[in-house]
């Protein structure tokens, strides 16, 4: 059954990424109202957030952004401009010929992140770690789609290619929040209102490796943006620095946080 799911949703992914942009969006929104309701786990999350955000909006961004995902992995072009907040301090990170350690979330159009040029013209390997898709078959299709572009994916159990990161200076992006197997424990964030998974074991053993470290995240901006923002992190306070930076990002952009992800959970504030 997941293959034949998966399968379905291959198919329905490469009609929509052939579509414009703007009947794919008015076809996928017209359904959206018969799907909301009945994301009963993510609309208790949604109206715990201060201040609460729609069901019908924030589903309307997770189409827009999936929208996007799509046509990065198919190689088409999306029309949004990059703007890019610390480059100069990735080209630096990126010429140091250390490990780079890129830890991100899933906020904003995380597809495109490995598409800046500062990444792609460093001549440096890209590595993902990914977690399983709820299919096999929309699993590899999301590989291929990255590996077109030259990305190696880290499949859960491919732990040489850990090794060949750290052998040929790579870059190695982990995004913190939805990393293979149960999570070994979690982040706290928003004074303790949200959890949201460490990958605790991965991260120590990269930083064992005394990589440059650097903090990732995007956002659909006005104008039709992609702003990407790197940040500074130290290896002595990893979680911390991560902690505080995800803090900042949530706050800019709450609505384009998957909150539809199970790991992640987010409780009532003591004030409602």
């Amino acid at each position: 059954m997941r293959h034949l799911l998966g399968g379905l949703a291959v198919f329905a992914l490469e009609l929509a990424a052939r579509l414009p942009m703007r009947l794919a969006l008015a076809l996928g929104g017209a359904l959206l109202p018969l799907y909301a309701p009945f994301r009963f786990a993510t609309r208790r999350k949604l109206r715990a957030l201060r201040p609460p955000v729609g069901p019908l909006a924030y589903y309307h961004m997770r189409l827009r952004l999936a929208l996007l995902s799509v046509r990065q992995a198919t190689g088409r072009e999306d029309g949004y401009r990059r703007a890019i907040e610390g480059e100069d301090l990735y080209s630096r990170v990126l010429s140091s010929g250390k490990p780079v350690l890129l830890l991100g979330w899933h906020q904003g159009p995380v597809e495109l992140l490995h598409a800046i040029p500062a990444a792609a013209s460093s001549g440096r390997p890209f590595f993902v770690v990914t977690a399983s898709a709820f299919s096999p078959v929309l699993a590899e299709w999301m590989a291929r789609g990255r590996e077109r572009t030259g990305v190696r994916v880290v499949r859960p159990e491919e732990t040489g290619k850990l090794r060949a990161w750290a052998r040929e200076g790579g870059v190695l992006a982990v995004m913190i929040d939805q990393v293979p197997g149960r999570p070994e424990e979690y982040l706290s964030l928003r004074d303790g209102a949200m959890n949201v998974p460490w990958p605790g074991r991965l991260i120590d053993w990269a930083l064992a490796r005394n990589p440059e470290i650097l903090v990732v995240s995007a956002r659909l901006a006005g104008g039709r943006r992609v702003a990407f923002r790197y940040a500074r992190c130290r290896a002595e306070s990893a979680k911390e620095d991560v902690r505080d930076l995800m803090d900042d990002a949530l706050a800019r952009a709450p609505e384009q946080y998957n909150w539809s992800y199970g790991k992640v959970s987010l409780l009532p504030t003591a004030d409602g």
